[in-house]
């Protein structure tokens, strides 16, 4: 995983949703414990999860906003999906940018679109799996 790449992926994802102003996104890597507290903490939910997005922005000129990945979380779906562990973790973070710019996925058909979407993005950057 590069800190390029990573640019380039957050970069690509707010072009492609027509996001014109400027963006400081912290992505940050924790563990399934951390992780079920944030989780607990600001969406109520008992257990971890894989990538939660914090955004702070004032406004919608600039994005200033935080991804936070579970690395324990993403080891454990890149052995279930048979993907590499940079291409689960760049999933996340393409997932985190679509939160940040307003998707949901508390639905099952909004969880599928996110997924489909966010795969979509990194196979367009020609990030294979």
């Amino acid at each position: 995983m590069s800190d390029k790449k990573i640019k380039e992926i957050v970069s690509y994802a707010l072009k492609q949703q027509g996001f014109k102003g400027g963006a400081e996104i912290l992505v940050c890597f924790t563990g399934d414990g951390a992780m079920r507290k944030l989780n607990r903490l600001y969406l109520g939910q008992d257990s971890p999860t894989d990538v939660l997005a914090f955004d702070f922005s004032r406004g919608k000129e600039n994005i200033h906003a935080d991804i936070v990945i579970s690395t324990e979380t993403c080891v454990t779906n890149s052995r279930v999906f048979k993907t590499s562990l940079d291409y689960e973790a760049y999933l996340y973070i393409a997932h985190g940018i679509l939160h940040i710019l307003g998707y949901n996925d508390f639905t099952l058909g909004q969880r599928k679109r996110m997924n489909a979407m966010s795969a979509n993005l990194l196979e367009r950057l020609g990030i294979q799996q």
